[in-house]
Protein backbone atom coordinates (compact mmCIF):
# COMPACT_ATOMS: atom_id res chain seq x y z
CA UNK A 1 0.00 0.00 0.00
CA UNK A 2 2.49 2.47 1.04
CA UNK A 3 4.53 1.76 -2.49
CA UNK A 4 1.17 2.18 -4.53
CA UNK A 5 0.77 5.80 -2.45
CA UNK A 6 4.12 6.53 -3.58
CA UNK A 7 3.63 5.92 -7.12
CA UNK A 8 0.48 7.80 -7.24
CA UNK A 9 2.14 11.36 -5.16
CA UNK A 10 5.51 10.46 -7.61
CA UNK A 11 3.51 10.56 -10.98
CA UNK A 12 1.12 13.42 -9.65
CA UNK A 13 4.43 15.52 -9.40
CA UNK A 14 5.98 14.58 -12.33
CA UNK A 15 2.70 15.25 -14.19
CA UNK A 16 2.66 19.17 -11.80
CA UNK A 17 6.04 19.56 -13.27
CA UNK A 18 5.29 19.27 -16.79
CA UNK A 19 1.64 20.82 -16.67
CA UNK A 20 4.28 24.07 -15.24
CA UNK A 21 6.66 23.55 -17.88
CA UNK A 22 3.77 23.56 -20.58
CA UNK A 23 2.51 26.81 -19.02
CA UNK A 24 5.62 28.50 -18.29
CA UNK A 25 5.03 32.24 -18.63
CA UNK A 26 7.33 34.73 -19.69
CA UNK A 27 6.68 35.68 -15.78
CA UNK A 28 8.02 31.78 -14.54
CA UNK A 29 10.94 31.59 -17.13
CA UNK A 30 12.13 34.98 -15.37
CA UNK A 31 12.03 33.48 -12.18
CA UNK A 32 13.81 30.79 -13.63
CA UNK A 33 16.65 32.53 -15.09
CA UNK A 34 16.63 34.62 -11.61
CA UNK A 35 17.12 31.32 -10.08
CA UNK A 36 20.76 30.19 -11.80
CA UNK A 37 22.06 32.80 -9.48
CA UNK A 38 20.08 31.67 -5.87
CA UNK A 39 22.23 30.49 -3.11
CA UNK A 40 20.38 26.79 -2.94
CA UNK A 41 22.26 24.73 -5.33
CA UNK A 42 18.95 23.12 -5.25
CA UNK A 43 17.02 26.24 -7.00
CA UNK A 44 20.05 26.60 -9.31
CA UNK A 45 19.97 22.85 -10.36
CA UNK A 46 15.85 22.73 -10.94
CA UNK A 47 16.33 26.25 -12.63
CA UNK A 48 18.55 24.98 -15.27
CA UNK A 49 16.89 21.72 -15.98
CA UNK A 50 13.29 23.64 -16.03
CA UNK A 51 14.36 26.31 -18.47
CA UNK A 52 16.31 23.31 -21.11
CA UNK A 53 12.32 22.21 -21.12
CA UNK A 54 11.35 25.85 -21.59
CA UNK A 55 10.64 25.58 -25.13
CA UNK A 56 11.17 28.94 -27.90
CA UNK A 57 10.41 31.37 -25.47
CA UNK A 58 13.55 30.54 -23.21
CA UNK A 59 16.10 30.83 -25.60
CA UNK A 60 16.65 34.79 -25.38
CA UNK A 61 16.56 34.58 -22.32
CA UNK A 62 19.21 31.82 -21.83
CA UNK A 63 21.28 33.52 -24.72
CA UNK A 64 21.61 36.59 -22.55
CA UNK A 65 22.44 34.79 -19.72
CA UNK A 66 24.99 33.02 -21.17
CA UNK A 67 27.13 36.17 -21.33
CA UNK A 68 26.74 36.78 -17.26
CA UNK A 69 29.06 38.39 -15.58
CA UNK A 70 28.97 35.31 -13.29
CA UNK A 71 30.40 32.69 -14.41
CA UNK A 72 28.13 30.00 -12.94
CA UNK A 73 24.94 31.29 -14.44
CA UNK A 74 26.75 31.59 -17.41
CA UNK A 75 27.69 27.82 -17.73
CA UNK A 76 24.04 26.85 -16.52
CA UNK A 77 22.33 28.99 -18.93
CA UNK A 78 24.62 28.04 -22.09
CA UNK A 79 24.34 24.47 -20.68
CA UNK A 80 20.22 24.49 -20.00
CA UNK A 81 20.50 25.81 -24.18
CA UNK A 82 22.65 22.84 -25.22
CA UNK A 83 20.15 20.39 -23.26
CA UNK A 84 16.99 22.49 -24.88
CA UNK A 85 18.56 22.04 -28.61
CA UNK A 86 19.40 18.24 -27.86
CA UNK A 87 15.89 18.06 -27.11
CA UNK A 88 13.79 20.02 -29.78
CA UNK A 89 11.48 18.43 -32.19
CA UNK A 90 9.84 20.98 -32.80
CA UNK A 91 11.30 23.03 -36.45
CA UNK A 92 11.61 26.59 -35.19
CA UNK A 93 13.18 25.97 -31.69
CA UNK A 94 15.69 23.59 -33.22
CA UNK A 95 15.91 26.55 -35.35
CA UNK A 96 16.39 29.36 -32.96
CA UNK A 97 18.25 27.61 -30.88
CA UNK A 98 20.51 26.20 -33.72
CA UNK A 99 21.17 30.42 -34.18
CA UNK A 100 21.79 31.10 -30.62
CA UNK A 101 24.03 28.49 -29.95
CA UNK A 102 26.06 29.17 -33.06
CA UNK A 103 26.07 32.84 -31.79
CA UNK A 104 27.80 31.53 -28.82
CA UNK A 105 30.17 29.26 -30.05
CA UNK A 106 31.76 32.07 -31.98
CA UNK A 107 32.64 34.24 -28.77
CA UNK A 108 36.00 34.69 -27.38
CA UNK A 109 37.12 31.54 -25.22
CA UNK A 110 34.66 30.88 -22.44
CA UNK A 111 32.95 27.60 -21.08
CA UNK A 112 29.91 28.87 -22.35
CA UNK A 113 31.35 29.04 -25.92
CA UNK A 114 33.06 25.46 -25.37
CA UNK A 115 29.66 24.06 -24.53
CA UNK A 116 28.17 25.73 -27.37
CA UNK A 117 30.32 24.29 -30.08
CA UNK A 118 30.54 20.74 -28.73
CA UNK A 119 26.50 21.01 -29.41
CA UNK A 120 26.95 22.05 -32.59
CA UNK A 121 29.50 19.49 -33.25
CA UNK A 122 27.63 16.84 -31.71
CA UNK A 123 24.14 16.97 -33.23
CA UNK A 124 21.83 14.41 -31.60
CA UNK A 125 20.99 11.35 -34.52
CA UNK A 126 17.94 12.08 -34.71
CA UNK A 127 18.30 16.02 -35.52
CA UNK A 128 21.06 14.73 -38.42
CA UNK A 129 18.51 12.43 -39.83
CA UNK A 130 15.90 15.14 -40.55
CA UNK A 131 18.16 17.33 -42.15
CA UNK A 132 19.47 14.65 -44.68
CA UNK A 133 15.98 13.94 -45.44
CA UNK A 134 15.40 17.37 -46.30
CA UNK A 135 18.67 17.52 -48.48
CA UNK A 136 17.78 14.73 -50.74
CA UNK A 137 13.83 16.11 -50.49
CA UNK A 138 15.78 18.71 -52.43
CA UNK A 139 17.74 17.19 -54.50
CA UNK A 140 21.56 16.70 -52.97
CA UNK A 141 22.95 13.60 -53.13
CA UNK A 142 24.15 11.94 -49.86
CA UNK A 143 26.26 9.77 -49.31
CA UNK A 144 26.20 7.54 -46.28
CA UNK A 145 28.57 4.64 -45.61
CA UNK A 146 26.33 1.10 -45.09
CA UNK A 147 26.14 0.59 -41.42
CA UNK A 148 26.51 4.16 -40.58
CA UNK A 149 24.51 6.97 -39.12
CA UNK A 150 26.75 10.16 -40.57
CA UNK A 151 26.53 11.20 -44.27
CA UNK A 152 30.31 10.73 -45.72
CA UNK A 153 29.90 14.06 -48.96
CA UNK A 154 26.99 15.98 -49.80
CA UNK A 155 26.97 17.56 -53.29
CA UNK A 156 24.86 20.07 -54.09
CA UNK A 157 24.56 20.59 -58.08
CA UNK A 158 22.43 22.08 -60.93
CA UNK A 159 19.44 19.55 -59.44
CA UNK A 160 19.18 21.41 -56.52
CA UNK A 161 15.68 22.74 -56.01
CA UNK A 162 16.55 24.26 -52.50
CA UNK A 163 16.78 28.17 -51.83
CA UNK A 164 19.59 30.27 -49.58
CA UNK A 165 17.58 29.10 -46.51
CA UNK A 166 17.80 25.29 -46.91
CA UNK A 167 21.78 25.68 -46.76
CA UNK A 168 21.00 25.86 -43.00
CA UNK A 169 20.30 22.01 -42.79
CA UNK A 170 24.13 21.34 -43.58
CA UNK A 171 24.83 22.78 -40.35
CA UNK A 172 22.92 19.95 -38.63
CA UNK A 173 25.28 17.06 -40.19
CA UNK A 174 28.61 15.83 -37.95
CA UNK A 175 32.10 15.15 -39.16
CA UNK A 176 31.37 15.54 -42.62
CA UNK A 177 34.39 14.36 -45.24
CA UNK A 178 33.47 16.31 -48.58
CA UNK A 179 31.13 18.94 -48.80
CA UNK A 180 30.45 20.01 -52.71
CA UNK A 181 28.48 22.74 -53.91
CA UNK A 182 28.66 23.19 -57.86
CA UNK A 183 26.80 25.60 -60.36
CA UNK A 184 24.15 26.60 -57.18
CA UNK A 185 24.83 30.69 -56.73
CA UNK A 186 25.21 31.61 -53.32
CA UNK A 187 23.83 34.82 -51.96
CA UNK A 188 23.89 36.60 -48.47
CA UNK A 189 21.78 34.69 -46.93
CA UNK A 190 23.24 31.47 -48.44
CA UNK A 191 26.26 32.35 -47.36
CA UNK A 192 25.68 33.16 -44.12
CA UNK A 193 24.11 29.57 -43.62
CA UNK A 194 27.17 27.94 -45.11
CA UNK A 195 29.40 30.00 -42.65
CA UNK A 196 27.64 27.75 -39.73
CA UNK A 197 28.75 24.64 -41.21
CA UNK A 198 31.07 22.80 -38.81
CA UNK A 199 33.18 19.75 -38.58
CA UNK A 200 33.44 19.14 -42.52
CA UNK A 201 36.94 18.30 -44.32
CA UNK A 202 36.41 19.81 -46.98
CA UNK A 203 34.57 22.21 -49.24
CA UNK A 204 34.77 22.47 -52.95
CA UNK A 205 32.77 25.29 -54.45
CA UNK A 206 32.82 25.56 -58.20
CA UNK A 207 30.87 28.28 -59.55
CA UNK A 208 28.68 29.60 -56.87
CA UNK A 209 29.15 33.61 -57.74
CA UNK A 210 31.82 33.96 -54.61
CA UNK A 211 35.13 34.87 -55.18
CA UNK A 212 37.85 34.53 -53.70
CA UNK A 213 38.12 36.36 -51.07
CA UNK A 214 34.90 35.14 -49.44
CA UNK A 215 35.91 31.54 -49.92
CA UNK A 216 38.56 32.39 -47.49
CA UNK A 217 36.32 33.88 -45.31
CA UNK A 218 34.27 30.59 -45.13
CA UNK A 219 37.39 28.30 -44.50
CA UNK A 220 37.98 31.01 -41.87
CA UNK A 221 34.44 30.36 -40.28
CA UNK A 222 34.40 26.92 -40.76
CA UNK A 223 37.87 25.33 -40.47
CA UNK A 224 37.54 23.41 -43.36
CA UNK A 225 39.93 23.36 -46.58
CA UNK A 226 37.89 25.12 -48.90
CA UNK A 227 38.74 24.35 -52.66
CA UNK A 228 37.35 27.62 -54.71
CA UNK A 229 37.04 27.88 -58.58
CA UNK A 230 34.96 29.74 -60.94
CA UNK A 231 34.07 26.34 -62.80
CA UNK A 232 35.87 25.44 -65.55
CA UNK A 233 36.54 21.91 -65.96
CA UNK A 234 39.00 20.55 -69.02
CA UNK A 235 39.68 16.83 -68.24
CA UNK A 236 42.91 16.59 -67.29
CA UNK A 237 45.21 14.52 -64.85
CA UNK A 238 48.96 14.70 -64.08
CA UNK A 239 50.36 11.38 -62.24
CA UNK A 240 52.48 14.35 -59.85
CA UNK A 241 51.02 18.19 -59.89
CA UNK A 242 54.06 19.35 -58.58
CA UNK A 243 56.78 17.52 -61.16
CA UNK A 244 58.61 19.71 -63.24
CA UNK A 245 57.05 20.38 -66.58
CA UNK A 246 53.28 19.45 -66.79
CA UNK A 247 53.39 15.66 -68.34
CA UNK A 248 49.44 15.05 -69.15
CA UNK A 249 48.50 11.00 -67.89
CA UNK A 250 44.90 11.04 -68.04
CA UNK A 251 42.32 12.83 -70.07
CA UNK A 252 39.14 11.73 -69.36
CA UNK A 253 36.91 10.58 -71.46
CA UNK A 254 34.12 13.14 -73.29
CA UNK A 255 36.09 15.81 -72.20
CA UNK A 256 36.45 19.33 -73.45
CA UNK A 257 40.24 17.75 -73.47
CA UNK A 258 39.17 15.33 -75.50
CA UNK A 259 37.25 17.06 -77.65
CA UNK A 260 39.96 19.13 -78.97
CA UNK A 261 42.32 16.38 -79.17
CA UNK A 262 44.51 16.71 -76.12
CA UNK A 263 46.12 13.35 -75.53
CA UNK A 264 47.46 11.42 -72.70
CA UNK A 265 51.40 11.65 -72.74
CA UNK A 266 51.34 15.08 -74.29
CA UNK A 267 53.42 17.61 -72.17
CA UNK A 268 51.46 20.92 -71.84
CA UNK A 269 54.09 24.09 -72.05
CA UNK A 270 51.40 26.78 -72.56
CA UNK A 271 48.48 27.52 -71.55
CA UNK A 272 46.27 31.25 -72.26
CA UNK A 273 49.43 33.04 -73.61
CA UNK A 274 51.64 31.65 -70.43
CA UNK A 275 54.35 29.45 -70.17
CA UNK A 276 53.45 26.25 -67.83
CA UNK A 277 56.23 25.70 -65.70
CA UNK A 278 54.01 22.77 -63.48
CA UNK A 279 51.12 21.41 -63.26
CA UNK A 280 50.51 22.86 -60.15
CA UNK A 281 50.87 25.98 -62.13
CA UNK A 282 48.10 25.12 -64.63
CA UNK A 283 45.88 24.38 -61.83
CA UNK A 284 46.28 27.35 -60.39
CA UNK A 285 45.07 29.22 -63.52
CA UNK A 286 42.54 27.16 -64.16
CA UNK A 287 40.57 27.89 -60.62
CA UNK A 288 40.17 31.51 -62.53
CA UNK A 289 38.40 30.28 -65.50
CA UNK A 290 34.52 30.06 -65.76
CA UNK A 291 32.52 27.40 -68.11
CA UNK A 292 32.15 28.68 -71.58
CA UNK A 293 35.39 30.48 -71.88
CA UNK A 294 38.10 29.37 -74.46
CA UNK A 295 41.82 29.34 -73.88
CA UNK A 296 44.86 28.30 -76.49
CA UNK A 297 46.81 25.28 -74.98
CA UNK A 298 50.48 24.42 -76.61
CA UNK A 299 51.35 20.88 -75.73
CA UNK A 300 54.77 18.73 -76.65
CA UNK A 301 54.11 15.56 -78.29
CA UNK A 302 55.66 12.37 -79.24
CA UNK A 303 59.34 10.85 -80.62
CA UNK A 304 60.57 13.06 -81.97
CA UNK A 305 59.00 15.82 -80.33
CA UNK A 306 56.60 17.71 -82.46
CA UNK A 307 54.59 20.91 -80.90
CA UNK A 308 50.66 21.19 -81.37
CA UNK A 309 48.40 24.13 -80.45
CA UNK A 310 45.02 23.67 -79.83
CA UNK A 311 41.68 25.78 -78.54
CA UNK A 312 39.72 24.15 -75.71
CA UNK A 313 35.75 25.58 -74.64
CA UNK A 314 35.85 24.97 -71.12
CA UNK A 315 33.16 22.87 -69.33
CA UNK A 316 31.12 22.55 -66.29
CA UNK A 317 31.97 20.19 -63.27
CA UNK A 318 29.66 17.06 -62.81
CA UNK A 319 29.19 14.72 -60.18
CA UNK A 320 31.40 12.44 -60.33
CA UNK A 321 34.42 14.87 -61.21
CA UNK A 322 33.53 16.67 -58.15
CA UNK A 323 35.01 14.01 -56.08
CA UNK A 324 38.17 13.48 -58.12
Amino acid sequence: MRNCCLFIVLSCAGHAALCAEQRATPATLQRWIADLRSDDFSARDNAMRALAGGGSDAIALLRQAAVDDDPEVRWRASQAMADLYAASDDEQTDSDAHAALTALSQQADSSAARIARAALNNQPLAKMARAVAELKRLNAEVAIEPGQNQPQYVILDEAWRGHAKDLKHLSRLNRLELLCIWSVPIDAEGLAALMQVRSVGEIRLYDTGLDEKTAEKVAAATGAHVDWRRGAFLGLQSGNVAQERAPITTVQAGSPAEKCDIRAGDVLIEFGGQEVKDFQGFLKQMVQKAPGEKAVLVLQRGTPIKTVTVEATFGKWSRANLLK
